[in-house]
């Protein structure tokens, strides 16, 4: 496996349907923050009449397969921004930080008991060695979390306090589900089959763990112990609220898990791909065109929306939003850190929020030389960085 699930997701679009491919509190003080109308959202319907005509990103291109329920979570993960640079986490768009008792954090996740941080030796997923796992409660508290793994994918409900994870067996595989409010486990379900990746990648949406990286993709009920195929077309499951993308040479779409119904549809036209990332509750799609899908990850993007699942409104974002790969907030704002700035946009109606970070250890936006003890290393909550 590779440390950009994201980038295997694109290599698969070619030939399958896969998603594309998520110490004590501190209060920092001298915190900056003003919000701005963006051009994008100020002239939405304009810019919304663009992207119908160019980039296939509009609501013209958008074939919705009707409402869906709203899947609103409730994590404890605060209000704001979270994110980390070097062993340092930051809650509330940096207005408050936690300190993890480890070298550098790797990726964090939100759950209804908090922040989980996973750590380790160095930053990598891929061959970076054993991964820690630590939980930054809402009183910004670090509880220690006895969970210990390596070259493993693991999967959060931020509705939810588990942490799952699959672990090879000679029969295929075994899913684990780990409390970590309580820091116990709670369930071990053997899952039949041979698996491209061992331990196979996982997502966890309410009672069910998806498990992947093979010809069928499980659906396991971890409470039950009931394992069935999901009829999900994927080696890299990635389902929340619900929802999964799908993405082949047509273009990506927006389906229910359970009944395979089409929620929205991004088609792929004029050589234009429209990269679909979903909020970690599922409630809303970040659709941003690309272009050359294959140069183009990490560099300047091209037009941005936001789009609420369950009724197909769409808000215009400004293009930093779509650079490289955003994070997102436990509300649904996606958002990205550049140089000493966090830029947070709504998904409802496009107004950004700026926060100026005070924070000296921030990497260098023009991409200098990064220090060798990872003190620079930037991860943000809701996104991706495992394989």
């Amino acid at each position: 496996m590779t440390d950009r699930l994201q980038q295997m997701l694109r290599d698969e679009a070619d030939g399958l349907t896969v998603p594309p491919a998520p110490a004590g509190a501190v209060l920092e003080a001298g915190r900056r923050r003003r919000r701005r109308r963006t051009g994008a959202a100020a002239a939405a319907a304009g810019a919304l009449t663009v992207a119908v005509a160019g980039a296939a990103v509009g609501l013209g291109h958008l074939d919705r397969g009707g409402p869906s329920p709203d899947t609103a979570s409730d994590p404890a993960a605060g209000s704001g921004a979270v994110f980390s640079v070097g062993r340092t986490v930051y809650l509330d768009d940096g207005a408050a930080s936690a300190r993890v008792d480890d070298t550098v954090v790797k990726s964090l996740y939100y759950t209804s008991a908090g922040v989980l941080v996973r750590h380790g030796d160095d930053p990598a997923s891929d061959g970076g060695g054993p991964q820690r796992f630590s939980l930054v409660r809402p009183d910004g508290s670090v509880s220690p979390v006895s969970v210990e793994t390596e070259e493993t994918a693991h999967a959060t409900d931020p509705a939810q306090p588990y942490l799952a994870w699959a672990e090879a067996t000679p029969d295929g595989a075994e899913v684990v589900v780990h409390d970590v409010d309580t820091d116990v486990e709670v369930a071990r379900v053997p899952v039949p089959g041979r698996f491209s990746w061992s331990p196979p990648p996982v997502s966890l949406d309410g009672d069910t763990v998806y498990v992947g990286g093979g010809r069928t993709t499980w659906a396991v009920d971890w409470r039950s112990g009931e394992v069935v195929d999901s009829g999900l077309d994927t080696l890299f499951p990635q389902v929340a609220g619900g929802r999964t993308v799908t993405t082949d040479r047509e273009g990506s779409s927006v389906v229910d898990a359970a009944t395979g119904r089409v929620l929205l549809a991004v088609p792929t036209e004029d050589g234009v791909f429209v990269d679909v990332q979903l909020s970690p509750d599922g409630r809303y799609a970040l659709l941003v065109s690309e272009p050359d899908v294959m140069t183009t990850l990490g560099s300047a993007a091209g037009e941005v929306s936001v789009v609420d699942v369950g009724t197909g409104a769409t808000v215009g974002l400004p293009p930093e939003i779509g650079q490289g790969l955003p994070g997102w907030t436990p509300e649904g704002e996606p958002f990205v850190v550049t140089g000493d700035t966090l830029v947070a946009c709504s998904p409802v109606d496009g107004t950004c929020a700026e926060t100026a970070l005070e924070i000296e250890d921030l990497p260098d936006p023009e991409g200098g030389t990064p220090a060798r003890d990872y003190s620079q290393e930037l991860r943000l909550g809701g996104r991706t960085y495992e394989s």
